[in-house]
């Protein structure tokens, strides 16, 4: 309806800067306290099919994908991929993570990072090698995994952030690998006034 939109997002430290650091959804309630933001997290796949069936307004995208059938901005905002593990696990004391580092125990990834073209070309020859423990959607739970010593969790930089007291630490990829993000909407759809009113926000911001 017109007094709110729905914006599908994979996982990304950059979806959050396109909730909250592009400081929209602030610009938006200022105009309208009324709208109503609805923010979902969802694989490629999912996005792209509620999308095509005006479910979500907008649909944010990670990496390197074809968006030509969609209007599309790209932000700003990279994120690093890197190494969700546990403090005392095989990686202990390395302050980031090289492919052949990634042989020394299972991984735990998404489905869009397993298909991933850049991240499989940074993996190179090891990446037939690597041992896939298990799939996830949303990065809590697979946090709960690594924490739980299924395996280290291939994840971009900022999503969960280790609590202080946690056995977890984040490493960044080396050399380092990051991924760009893109919002996207369905081309000449009629969008509602509040979505109308996001894009050009985001638009503004995105050129400052």
């Amino acid at each position: 309806n017109g007094n709110g939109w729905k914006l599908d997002h994979g996982n990304s430290a950059g979806v959050l800067n396109a909730a909250d650091g592009f400081s929209l959804d602030e610009a938006l309630n200022e105009e309208a306290p009324l709208v109503t933001v609805v923010i979902v997290s969802s694989h490629e796949e999912i996005v792209r099919s509620e999308l095509h069936s005006g479910v979500t307004d907008f649909g944010v995208f990670i990496g390197d994908v074809d968006l030509s059938q969609y209007g599309r901005i790209s932000l700003k905002e990279r994120n690093r991929w890197g190494l969700l593990t546990r403090r005392g696990g095989e990686l202990s004391g390395k302050t980031s993570v090289h492919p052949e580092d990634l042989l020394r125990g299972p991984l735990v990834a998404s489905l869009q990072a397993s298909q991933n073209n850049e991240l499989l070309s940074w993996l190179g020859k090891h990446a037939q090698e690597i041992r896939v423990a298990a799939h996830f959607n949303l990065l809590y739970n697979a946090y709960l995994l690594a924490e739980a010593g299924v395996g280290s969790v291939l994840a971009l930089e900022g999503i969960i952030n280790p609590e202080p007291k946690s056995n977890l630490v984040w490493l960044p990829l080396e050399p380092e690998l990051s991924a760009g993000v893109s919002v996207a909407w369905v081309k000449d759809r009629i969008m509602t006034p509040a979505a109308e009113r996001l894009l050009e926000l985001l638009r503004e911001e995105q050129a400052a």
